[in-house]
């Protein structure tokens, strides 16, 4: 099996070219040596490019339980010529930090593998971000899922992005029913009713609306809060239809008291609860 033989000149043009780069880069020969380390590889580990060169992990005193693995991976490569990706953990000077990587095959002009290349990329940083993102994003939906008020989101084709549990009780609707499905065709008599009006003016005029309304199909009136987004809406609805009733209901007394009021011939006297006079209510009949 033919080898890769780089001459010195050669060396010296391959690396001031991948040196530029602030990925990892090796180049491995058939017997798993380095060939050739790239400076930013080599300042990573420690070491100098020649440090490097012509050895084998284990005579670097890499650790075998991450080397042991990468070098199955590496076998692979030169073996069958196909390309992996995967991701590793590997201890440098600035601590031990997240990897992926690349291993492709080197081939001679005759087609043959002569050696494998490893472009290895630090994505610690890139890792801790998503993680964080992750973690704040973890935080947000434990807020929505603890708030007393129903929530749920909507994105620019009026499709449900997040349903809370609270949104799912009210509304009578498991998530999975909601999810991606349209709210005008999955509630359809909304299509034609104040929170359609609302909900696009919300979006057309891109301002915060609040109003209440009745939803026939649940019997229930709520009070609902929307706030439009770039790629949506977010709605708060709470059921206030005890409060309505309750509202209502005072009304109706009021009314029918002013009714025996404005009809009766007697005179009203309204006392305290220690028998004062707290005010006088005559009727129009009356003197």
């Amino acid at each position: 099996m033919r080898k890769v033989d780089l001459n010195p000149q050669q060396l010296k043009i391959l690396d001031t070219i991948l040196s530029a780069s602030p990925d990892h880069i090796y180049i491995y020969d058939r017997d798993r040596r380095y060939l050739y380390a790239n400076q930013s590889a080599a300042e990573a580990l420690g070491l100098s490019q020649s440090d490097i060169i012509g050895k084998h992990w284990r005579e670097l005193n890499f650790p075998a339980d991450v080397m042991e693995p990468f070098e199955a991976r590496l076998k692979e490569v030169l073996a069958m010529g196909t390309t992996i990706t995967d991701e590793i953990s590997f201890p440098t000077v600035y601590g031990v930090r997240d990897f992926s990587y690349a291993l492709r095959p080197a081939r001679s002009e005759d087609g043959s593998i002569v050696a494998a290349v490893a472009t290895i990329r630090d994505t610690t940083e890139q890792k801790r971000a998503a993680e964080e993102v992750r973690e704040s994003r973890r935080q947000v939906l434990d807020i929505l899922e603890s708030i007393t008020d129903g929530f749920f989101a909507l994105d620019n084709l009026w499709r449900f992005t997040y349903v809370n549990y609270r949104a799912q009780r009210l509304l009578r609707r498991r998530k999975e029913e909601l999810f991606f499905k349209n709210i005008w065709e999955v509630l359809p008599e909304t299509a034609s009713s104040i929170f359609y009006r609302e909900y696009h003016r919300a979006k057309e005029e891109m301002v915060p609306v609040t109003f209440e309304a009745f939803y026939p199909p649940l019997n229930r009136w709520f009070e609902v809060h929307a706030y439009p987004y770039k790629n949506g809406l977010s709605v708060y609805l709470s059921d206030v239809t005890e409060r309505i009733r309750a509202e209502e209901k005072l009304r109706e007394n009021e009314e029918r008291l002013r009714t025996i009021v404005d009809n009766t011939t007697a005179h009203i006297y309204i006392k305290d609860i220690e028998g004062r006079i707290s005010s006088l209510t005559v009727s129009r009949n009356g003197f």
